[in-house]
């Protein structure tokens, strides 16, 4: 099995304040175990607040989407201490998607910040993966 990753961060500029968090989103590599044909993928994204200042619990919104197509959401997080990581994944047992021979996913996550809260850099809150697998 031979796979590829293509990342791209979608880049929005926004006024920087001083007294506002910053969020940064990431995801770890799916294993090679997982990219099997017929094998479960599970997805690990990873939350991170890199500020100083603390991102208040129902701040922002995380959506990821396989294919387009909604895979997790959580719509009410808890607070971000600085420097804290929330990880999104799906209990054991569950997956996200099945990787198929000869096929491909496209990979994407989002941080949406609700009205009344400010991120310092909104360029670090999407994250966008193709994963082929043949």
């Amino acid at each position: 099995m031979i796979f590829l990753f293509s990342l791209a961060n979608i880049n929005q500029f926004t006024e920087v304040s001083s007294d506002s968090f910053d969020l940064k989103i990431a995801m770890d590599a799916v294993s090679s175990e997982e990219l099997k044909d017929n094998s479960p993928v599970i997805l690990r994204i990873k939350v991170t607040n890199i500020s100083k200042i603390k991102c208040p619990e129902n701040a922002y919104k995380f959506t990821l989407f396989v294919n387009g197509k909604p895979a997790s959401l959580d719509n009410n997080p808890s607070a971000l201490m600085p420097e804290e990581t929330i990880t999104y994944t799906k209990q054991t047992g569950n997956y996200h998607f099945m990787a198929y021979k000869d096929s491909s996913y496209n990979i994407s996550a989002k941080i949406e910040i609700k009205k009344g809260y400010e991120d310092s850099d909104m360029s670090n809150n999407q994250i966008q993966k193709l994963v082929i697998v043949k």
